[in-house]
């Protein structure tokens, strides 16, 4: 019997679709280096912040220029995935270009909770990457507003609760807990989910 690796969930992991990216690249500041005879525009996505330039002979053009996490949540019938991407952004020549690393993977299906993180270049295994900046500060990443809490109420094994409250990072808590959470809002004892939610 194969034993199942990192790698296995990282290869077999829910597929975003290309809005997220889209939107991750969208929120990656963007330069336009312009002069009376030349203007170079990095990128012609819509980007939330445009830095204009002066282009001149000693311009610099090539450079890596900062690094953002995003964060998707995805889920089927029977897995819920909660997916946290770092995008970098470089320019080269002018243009801009972004590489998007898959950094934590977290699984929940068959009543486990599984935590599946980047190692190196393609080479992922079990656990959690922290996400910081700087040195020792936790960044709380971009979240994709895919409507996600309306598809998990759908058809996922989380269908039978009320997730008005839920957020990305109780999701471990409704699954782990989705039963007796079920039971208590079937039971309409608010005092005991007001509990659970604080």
């Amino acid at each position: 019997m194969k034993t199942i690796t990192g790698n296995d969930y990282y290869k077999n992991r829910l597929k975003p679709p290309k809005a997220f990216y889209d939107w991750c690249y969208s929120n990656m500041r963007t330069y336009v280096w312009e002069n009376k005879k030349q203007k170079i525009v990095a990128s012609t996505l819509n980007h939330r912040e445009v830095i204009k330039k002066r282009l001149g002979k000693n311009s610099r053009l090539t450079f890596f220029d900062d690094s953002t996490y995003f964060e998707i949540i995805l889920s089927t019938k029977k897995r819920i995935e909660r997916q946290t991407y770092k995008v970098l952004s470089c320019f080269e020549n002018g243009i801009q270009q972004f590489s998007c690393r898959l950094i934590n993977l977290h699984c929940y299906t068959n009543n486990e909770y599984i935590n599946v993180c980047r190692i190196r270049e393609g080479e992922y295994s079990f656990g959690k990457q922290p996400i910081l900046t700087g040195m020792w500060y936790a960044y709380e990443p971009n979240l994709f507003s895919n409507n996600y809490t309306e598809r998990l109420e759908k058809i996922s094994e989380l269908k039978y609760l009320n997730l008005e409250h839920l957020t990305a990072d109780r999701l471990a808590l409704y699954y782990k807990y989705r039963e007796r959470l079920e039971f208590v809002q079937k039971i309409k004892a608010r005092g005991l989910e007001r509990e659970f939610h604080n």
